[in-house]
């Protein structure tokens, strides 16, 4: 997972703070690159654990839930995981499924979460966690002790010259780490990813 920017010796020299505020980038982009490849895969090369996490299976709860949501369809996720022997401990969301979570509304207009107290940090005893690196409308659950992450390379900062940054009086700064993640194939069923409205609609009473 490499990052990388360049910038002016005359710069680095004159301005302290300049590659301090360089690096904390890098690094927090080597980091988004990170989290992205753990969820999604294609980046850095990993396989991504909703690349091969089971889809949502509504079982006995296909269409029998009045006026279904995505709560519903968490604890019904957290439900399937348990059938498989394992314990779900997280759910992944965007931030824009986080606050439709934190929004929901009984069918008579009631909040369903207190508005005064919108800082939800656990649903169906699961922890949120809200990322960009997950699709809108998309949910991530799963027994996470079950994601394997290993370093091979812990994240480093190097300085150099690449191409004609010598001519140009320019240095190039290099952020990479290295890394590896593996879920065991007896491990696949700890994890459900799935549409969000596809989940709702398996499951509700009117659809």
């Amino acid at each position: 997972f490499p990052s990388h920017d360049k910038i002016s010796k005359e710069m680095l020299a004159d301005l302290s703070f300049v590659q301090s505020e360089i690096n904390s980038d890098l690094m927090a982009s080597v980091d988004q690159a990170i989290e992205a490849g753990i969820i999604n895969g294609a980046v850095g090369g990993l396989t991504g654990i909703t690349a091969v996490a089971p889809a949502f299976n509504a079982g006995s709860f296909a269409g029998v839930v009045p006026n279904a949501n995505l709560a519903d369809v968490i604890r019904i996720a957290v439900a399937q995981i348990e059938a498989a022997n394992f314990n779900a401990t997280h759910v992944v969301l965007n931030p824009a499924d986080v606050a439709a979570l934190q929004l929901t509304k009984t069918s008579t207009g009631e909040y369903t979460y207190p508005m005064f107290m919108m800082e939800i940090t656990t649903i169906a005893g699961l922890t949120i966690i809200s990322s960009t690196n997950i699709a809108a409308g998309t949910f991530l659950v799963g027994d996470f002790t079950k994601c394997n992450v290993r370093m091979r390379e812990a994240m480093n900062l190097q300085v150099g010259y690449v191409n004609d940054d010598f001519q140009r009086n320019m240095v190039t700064i290099l952020c990479e780490a290295r890394l590896v993640e593996y879920i065991k194939d007896n491990d696949v069923d700890a994890f459900v990813s799935d549409s969000i409205a596809t989940a709702i609609a398996a499951i509700d009473l009117g659809a």
